[in-house]
């Protein structure tokens, strides 16, 4: 039922609708939310700012100790 009204206020049918708890989201997904995600509430907040920059962060983390593991 949620998928469908939140598919009807945006125009994506909902079998292209992924619901996502961002809190437990693992790295990777985050990063997906951030590039891909269509935020439905806050977009242009200070905590949205903050998400993608801990994300961002934690992900230019994560490639540079790949990158120059010892």
């Amino acid at each position: 039922m949620l998928r469908h009204k939140i598919a009807g206020a945006t125009g994506i049918h909902p079998d292209k609708l992924d619901l996502i708890d961002i809190p437990t989201a693992r790295l990777a997904m985050r990063a997906v939310i951030a590039e891909e995600g269509i935020a439905l509430k806050g977009e242009d907040t200070l905590a949205w700012s903050h998400y993608l920059t801990r994300t961002w962060g934690e992900l230019e983390d994560y490639y540079w100790r790949q990158n120059h593991a010892a």
